[in-house]
């Protein structure tokens, strides 16, 4: 996987497992498109006109589901793939920051605020040293 993919993914799931309730964000990929589950819940909490074009379901499953909701997970190797492409573009990524639950984003919003107020501070401090 290239270093970029790599660090969105990592970042992609970070966000991801901070925006879960508390039950949930234990869930070591919470956007891995192989899952398991008992039917009924999954169309309970992600009910087939919510489905879209089925990306991140696992995702929007823990979102809304109940805290006594039994979660458990095991482990399974992917091998590198041979054909086709990532579904990943601008369109799931947009998706998936309107998503987040609304504390995140307002972190997110608040540390790009933060970044480009400090690059303006030190654009302004090289400006005066001259």
């Amino acid at each position: 996987m290239p270093v970029f993919r790599r660090i969105l993914s990592l970042t992609g799931n970070y966000l991801a497992r901070i925006s879960l309730p508390q039950e949930a964000s234990a869930v070591k990929d919470p956007l891995s498109g192989a899952f398991a589950g008992v039917t009924f819940l999954i169309k309970k909490y992600m009910p087939p006109q919510e489905s879209r074009k089925g990306f991140k379901i696992l995702f929007e499953i823990l979102k809304k589901a109940d805290p006594e909701l039994k979660i458990a997970q095991t482990g399974y190797a992917i091998r590198k793939r041979k054909q086709g492409k990532s579904g990943l573009g601008p369109e799931e990524i947009k998706d998936f920051f309107n998503s987040l639950h609304f504390k995140v984003k307002a972190a997110l919003l608040s540390l790009a605020g933060f970044i480009f107020i400090s690059l303006l501070y030190l654009i302004f401090l090289m400006t005066i040293r001259k």
